[in-house]
């Protein structure tokens, strides 16, 4: 909540003096919501309910100074406009957190989002009964595009449409519950800040703005919005936008910005700039400024990096890396390993993606399918069809069941060694554990027998 034009003032800020009170306060909370208990999982926050109470000090006690009498300091109050930007973090850190709140058990969406808007209109009415007249409310933006909410959404949007959903919801009730107090509240002007349509298509259609439109959005998101509640989770959806696009020159502009804002990017939007640039030699800078930032890397951040330093030959630093995790909370994990596992394969050093494969089951983890068809599709091309088939058998022993890629690299095995007999024993066994053949399954059979001279067979 923030009053006047001077709005980056906090009312927290130990150099406040009551001069200031007049020009602009900001009453905004990091973590705090229109609920009392949102946030709190996170430590203690400034609720809307108590960012009121300091409003009514404010005015009792520091505001009379500057005013000759109590109706020049009401007319003045009358005239100031009140920016309202809450609501993410009762989404964010209450209702979508169902560990931690019970929120989503006491309410579905619908009355989650009228308590909400209901709430809210008790607060704003409380602030009329304080001389407020002029209200400026932003709509909750498209939460479902930040980062850490959209990596459950489809790929093709980017965004987690359901939590968008919630949220629509809210600013349909928000936009009625002002409809209200505008009808009741004579003499006083709510305006819904219309900004969820804006900022859900700059965040999902970034490419429609062009390659180097960043300078120009973070201008307008510093411009229109930079007092809201959500300000650094907007910049971050920009950042993880632009990435998700591959226009990494732009999110790394808004990287930047964020930076100089002291707005912290999420891990995923990290990883998704680290995935962009991981064949080239930036990816060393992105992960050192993801270690100098604090936040804890994900097993995926670790995975691509990993992946990024095989991408470019630098198996030893793979190495040295995997080592160097090894034991801390995010160190290997399968998926890095398979990721070295197939960079050695790659290179013809299959008895050292082995090894990996050995060091794998001395972390404790689980290899999964993809794990064993890497080492046997690396046999296969050395010619260790047999090792290939031991390491099958294992497979199954352990309850890893072998797919239809597994018995296609097989059968591509015996297959460039002229033996299509061992080809179609590999079909029939893949046939009898009710496995489907494939495209891939079929090419490999056919180019088989018309490298063997069988066209007719292969037609066939």
């Amino acid at each position: 909540m923030a009053l006047g034009s001077k709005l980056s003032l906090s009312i927290l800020d130990p150099a406040l003096q009551p001069s200031d009170t007049v020009e602009g306060l900001n009453y905004a909370s990091g973590s705090a919501g229109i609920l009392p208990e949102t946030g709190r999982a996170l430590g203690d926050n400034i609720s809307l309910k108590k960012q009121i109470k300091m409003f009514r000090t404010t005015v009792r006690k520091y505001m009379p100074e500057s005013f000759k009498t109590k109706k020049e300091l009401k007319t003045h109050l009358s005239r100031s406009i009140f920016l309202i930007h809450i609501g993410s973090n009762d989404y964010i850190n209450n209702f979508l957190q169902p560990r931690l709140y019970n929120s989503s058990r006491h309410y579905n969406a619908n009355q989650f989002a009228q308590v909400l808007a209901h709430q809210l209109g008790t607060s704003l009415k409380e602030l009329h009964g304080w001389g407020v007249r002029k209200f400026l409310v932003f709509q909750i933006p498209p939460l479902g595009c930040y980062p850490t909410l959209a990596k459950s959404g489809r790929p093709k949007t980017g965004c987690d449409e359901g939590v968008n959903t919630l949220v629509s919801i809210y600013n349909k009730k928000l936009a009625r519950e002002l409809k209200r107090l505008r009808s009741t509240l004579k003499g006083s002007t709510f305006v819904v800040a219309k900004s969820y349509n804006l900022i859900y298509d700059m965040v999902k259609n970034p490419a429609h703005y062009g390659s180097g439109s960043a300078p120009s959005l973070c201008e307008l998101l510093w411009n229109s919005f930079r007092d809201w509640d959500s300000n650094g989770v907007v910049w971050d959806m920009l950042a993880f936008a632009y990435s998700r696009s591959e226009m990494v020159h732009d999110a790394l502009v808004v990287l930047a910005k964020m930076k100089d804002l002291s707005f912290q990017p999420s891990i995923l939007t990290y990883s998704s700039l680290l995935y962009n640039l991981r064949c080239t030699d930036h990816l060393w800078n992105v992960y050192d400024e993801i270690k100098s930032s604090g936040i804890p890397p994900s097993e995926f951040t670790n995975s691509i990096f990993i992946d990024g330093l095989c991408r470019q030959s630098r198996l030893q630093d793979a190495v040295s890396f995997i080592q160097e995790t090894e034991g801390k909370e995010f160190g290997p994990s399968i998926v890095s390993f398979n990721t070295l596992m197939s960079g050695f394969c790659k290179m013809g050093f299959v008895d050292v993606a082995k090894s990996f494969f050995c060091m794998m089951l001395n972390c404790g983890l689980r290899p999964d399918a993809y794990s064993y068809n890497i080492l046997i599709h690396g046999l296969c091309i050395a010619g260790s069809l047999e090792e290939a088939l031991e390491f099958t058998i294992d497979m199954e022993r352990h309850g890893v069941e072998p797919d239809v890629v597994t018995y296609n690299i097989l059968a591509k095995g015996f297959r460039l060694l002229g033996l299509m007999s061992g080809a179609w024993k590999v079909i029939e066994k893949m046939l009898l554990k009710g496995v489907n053949p494939d495209v891939v399954t079929y090419t490999i059979l056919i180019c088989g027998h018309c490298q063997m001279g069988n066209i007719e067979e292969g037609f066939s």
